[in-house]
């Protein structure tokens, strides 16, 4: 699954980025972030779950 996440933090550089997380899990998802990004899980909204051709058309960095 690749878990489409938003970060929505207004007062953050990232503010607006895009970005998928493929996994199993929303919760691996989150600890996949915590790990290897610098975004605040705090500040982001997962925006869907979508299919692997279609994470790749929309071309969005994935973790």
């Amino acid at each position: 699954m690749n878990f489409l996440f938003e970060d929505i933090n207004l007062n953050s550089a990232l503010c607006g980025e895009r970005f998928f997380v493929q996994c199993d899990s929303r919760a691996e998802a989150l600890t996949i972030i915590e790990e290897e990004t610098n975004f605040d899980v705090n500040n982001l909204m997962c925006l869907g779950i979508y299919h692997d051709w279609e994470a790749e058309a929309m071309g969005y960095d994935t973790y």
